[in-house]
């Protein structure tokens, strides 16, 4: 462990107050010598970025296997024996998606040129036929990409109003390839802040099933960075094999297996946290991840939207 140097005065030099051991009790600052030299600074920062203390291991083996005990002592007031629920949150998360961003790229949406043109003007035929006719009923069906993509441009001239500007450049960047992979790459980018943001949104789902639990939101709030820490602490395992077994260019998409153990661990987590039976817990359980995937579908839907209407 790093030594540190401690001044010999106890005059805080943040506010002034008499300082009592190593830290001020009245603004929290260490007590340090600020007077060293460059080997120690260095030493010191080196070891202040990458140093995690005991609080670190002691919250990572009940977080694995023990989540309900981590969190029911947490609630209870055994703040200072683990690590904050959000920095260990923070710390999975962007190691996770940092790893997640080696492993191969897959193209979700890809179709061939001549097929997809044919069933984008399929859709606009039949678009059209719900439309009356204003010149005659003779239906034309155009299968060139550059004048169905004039007349879109033409159409989108016309049309008034910000839906109408949106959904045509919607379309438009769904029909341009390149385009089409650069908005699935700014969209899969926005996924850490919308898995941020289903934090909380799952702990009110908590809340709202538990309401007879008499649990305060913060509580749920506590479990919720529990589990979701749980969910991308696994992830980084199985990515971490995934890249190993790449090098001998062995491809096994490991990723699937995760929400089926996320799955069970959170029936396990609810069960002993909340005290119920398994049905009952089943039950629930079934409840909050239909509505937590639908809830996410939905963000990540219109995450999707707004990135290939903004996309220039």
């Amino acid at each position: 462990m790093s030594h540190k140097n401690y001044r010999i005065e106890n005059d805080c030099l943040n506010c002034g107050e008499t300082v009592i051991g190593k830290f001020c009790h009245k603004c929290g600052q260490e007590n340090l010598e600020l007077k060293e030299n460059f080997f120690h600074q260095t030493i010191h920062a080196i070891w202040d970025y990458f140093h995690f203390d005991a609080k670190f291991f002691s919250t990572l083996k009940p977080l694995l296997f023990q989540l309900s005990i981590l969190t029911n002592e947490y609630n209870s007031g055994k703040i200072k024996s683990y690590l904050h629920p959000i920095r260990i949150y923070l710390f999975i998360s962007i190691l996770y998606f940092f790893l997640s961003s080696f492993l191969p790229k897959q193209t979700f949406v890809e179709f061939n040129e001549a097929e997809s043109i044919i069933e984008l003007d399929s859709a606009d035929q039949a678009l059209d036929s719900l439309q009356p006719a204003k010149k005659n009923n003779t239906t034309t069906f155009n299968f060139n990409f550059k004048s169905k993509k004039d007349t879109l441009e033409k159409s989108d001239s016309t049309n008034k109003g910000w839906f109408a500007e949106m959904e045509g450049k919607v379309c438009k960047n769904l029909r341009n390839p390149e385009t089409r992979k650069k908005a699935l790459s700014e969209s899969g980018k926005k996924l850490p802040k919308v898995m941020f943001f289903m934090i909380p949104v799952f702990a009110l789902f908590l809340k709202l099933v538990y309401r007879r639990s008499r649990k305060y939101y913060t509580e749920h709030l506590i479990f919720s960075l529990h589990f979701h820490s749980f969910y991308f602490l696994i992830g980084i395992f199985f990515i971490t094999i995934r890249l190993l077994l790449l090098l001998f260019n062995i491809k096994i998409p490991l990723e699937v297996f995760l929400p089926f153990l996320g799955a069970i661990y959170l029936f396990l987590a609810l069960k002993n946290v909340f005290v119920q039976n398994g049905w009952k817990t089943l039950i629930k359980e079934l409840l909050i991840l239909f509505a937590y995937i639908f809830v996410l579908a939905i963000c990540l839907f219109f995450v999707a939207i707004f990135t290939f209407a903004t996309l220039h």
